[in-house]
Order: structure tokens, then sequence, then C-alpha cells
């Protein structure tokens, strides 16, 4: 890895990467090229290039996911885990890992929808 770096890479993944550390990386990648394409380089814009990137948070959940699950929470207003993974992309239980997250920390609340035709599911809806 310190040769790669040391040879230019602007990131490291290690497998399995979620979709908000990957979309981080590739952020961080485009504000490098553009800070060495500006060509006036500064401290503070350096600084802030080679920071570490955030740390996941006291849950273990992504920030970057997280806020994602909670934007498409509140544009759909209600979903189940299905839904709201396809609408941003995840799996059904990483979506589900999600919003229980949001359901533990009162931000949003889950309620059964018998009228499946089979197994009840759960629906999640914002605060």
């Amino acid at each position: 890895m310190q040769d790669a770096l040391l040879h230019g890479a602007a990131d490291y993944l290690v497998k399995p990467v979620t979709p908000g550390r990957f979309t981080l990386a590739l952020d961080r990648a485009r504000e490098r090229a553009a800070l060495w394409a500006q060509g006036d380089v500064r401290q503070v814009h350096l600084d802030a290039l080679f920071a570490p990137p955030p740390a996941p948070d006291a849950s273990g959940l992504d920030g970057a996911t997280l806020r994602r699950v909670r934007s498409a929470l509140r544009d759909l207003g209600e979903a189940s885990a299905a839904e709201l993974g396809t609408r941003v992309g995840l799996s059904r239980v990483t979506a589900w890992r999600y919003l229980e997250h949001l359901v533990e920390t009162g931000e949003a609340s889950v309620g059964t929808d018998a009228r499946t035709g089979g197994r009840p599911a759960k629906r999640y809806r914002r605060g």
C-alpha cells in the first residue's frame, strides 16, 4: 500500500467497500485533480485534501450512506427496506440496517403492512 501511495495513488480501498466510501474516494480524486490543475496551491487546500477520510460513526454505519438513506426516506415519505435499497443503490439487508438505526435514534418510525398478500412487510417513515 505504501508503494502505491508513494507512486501517486490518490486513495486505497479494501473490500468490501461501501458505496459511500467509494464515492468519497472518487470525490477526493476529483478534488486532487482540480487542485493540481489550478496551479495556485495553498496549505489549507492540501491539509483538507490529505486529511484521513472521516471515520464511521459509533454505530458502525457509513456517514455518507446514512445521509443518503435519510434523504431518500424523506423524499419517499414511506418505504420498505427493499424499496429504499433500490432507490439508494443498497441491498435490502443493508438498507434495513440503516433504517433500523434511524428507528433506534428516533429519526424514523416503523409500522407493519399486512396487505402484502403474504408475509407482513415493515414500512418505514421519517420521525
